[in-house]
């Protein structure tokens, strides 16, 4: 079987290994090599530059687009010379099973390239584009233009997976959709003995998105008692390390690290926060609870899919002083937290390991080809 991959519009492997999250990012497809050799080809928007990273993946291709059609500095220009990949790729779909597109944004040139080729296309999305274009109150011309590629790749695609029932319940209608969650490394054995009792962690970009404002205040006049590590870069960065400083709290904010990295940096800490005003299917709740972590999240529709409060995790009303109050009440609670990082283990496992995961896209694909 030969499926090819689309990334996200805009991404390349160099956008993974800057980011530190290349080697999780292509684990599944991988995963699904190794276990049913599926070979992959995987379209990228880099350039030469992008042919010296290693995937890892037996009788895998990499073909960036850059390396094919010029890049343009204009992004409308850029974004017009995209309706020219299906072309230039056209020999590489035509000798593929299916086409997969890695997330939403970027979906045109799949959906072009099965109406040439008439392949079975399946389309993944790891959040609802219209949604958050609403959340965080985008113009109008975006909001459109988020609307009907969502549309139009549910209406064109064979099988369309979201990662949340908040995102399947926007397309009860349609029996194209498959809830497909996102994957976490199997849980390991670490308890909480030995992790930090005052440092707490948190993981997302610097974007208003993450709330770290609130993060921040709850914690005010706490410096000397209480540590916030952030791990994550945004516009953000100043803004927050000065909030921090004028409340009079101990905050770090970390940069990026390779993902195998941060997944060790979970098992030091016995708490994380998450104050996100609205999210996909967050991998780094996922990853926290999959490692013991115990997590206060805030109380939003996908949070609440993932923590059952009080069972294996805590959710909390973004109020003020609710945070600080839940976070003093629990803190030294032992054998509670230590039944609720279990319990987390365990759901996080039933529900979102790499071995579940790489068996339902896979799934997918023999649905696709039957």
């Amino acid at each position: 079987m030969k499926i090819t991959v689309f990334f996200t519009y805009g991404y390349s492997l160099k956008t993974w290994y800057d980011s530190g999250t290349i080697e999780r990012e292509l684990e599944i497809y991988k995963k699904i090599n190794e276990k049913y050799q599926v070979n992959f080809t995987f379209v990228t928007y880099g350039n030469e530059e992008d042919l010296k990273y290693d995937t890892n993946i037996k009788n895998s291709e990499v073909v960036p687009i850059y390396s094919l059609i010029k890049y343009n500095k204009n992004s409308v220009l850029r974004y017009l010379n995209s309706f020219k990949i299906p072309y230039k790729i056209r020999m590489i779909t035509r000798n593929s099973d299916i086409l997969h597109q890695h997330q939403l944004l970027g979906s045109w040139i799949p959906i072009i390239c099965k109406l040439f080729s008439n392949k079975p296309l399946l389309i993944r999305t790891g959040y609802d584009m219209y949604q958050f274009s609403l959340q965080e109150k985008k113009n109008y011309i975006i909001k459109f233009l988020y609307k009907f590629l969502t549309n139009i790749s549910l209406f064109i695609c064979d099988i369309y997976t979201v990662t949340s029932n908040s995102d399947r319940n926007l397309f009860k209608s349609s029996e194209k959709v498959r809830l497909r969650p996102n994957w976490v490394y199997q849980s390991g054995s670490e308890s909480l003995v030995g992790r930090f009792e005052n440092r707490i962690l948190s993981v997302g970009r610097l974007a208003d998105q993450k709330n770290y404002e609130y993060l921040i205040n709850e914690f005010s006049n706490t410096k000397g008692e209480i540590v916030l590590d952030i791990y994550g870069s945004g516009e953000r960065f100043e803004y927050l390390n000065n909030l921090a400083k004028e409340s009079n709290v101990d905050l770090n904010i970390h940069k990026n690290v390779k993902h195998d990295d941060l997944l060790n940096i979970y098992k030091k800490y016995k708490f994380f926060i998450s104050t996100s005003l609205f999210e996909g299917n967050p991998k780094t709740i996922l990853e926290a609870m999959s490692l013991g972590c115990v997590v206060l999240a805030s109380n939003i529709p996908n949070h609440s899919e993932i923590i059952i409060n009080e069972n294996n995790g805590y959710l909390f009303e973004m109020k003020e002083n609710n945070l600080l109050t839940l976070y003093s009440k629990i803190k030294n609670q032992d054998e509670k937290l230590n039944n609720i990082s279990e319990n987390a283990k365990k759901d996080i496992l039933d529900s979102n390991s790499l071995e579940l995961l790489t068996e339902k896209i896979y799934s997918d694909y023999t649905d696709l080809i039957k």
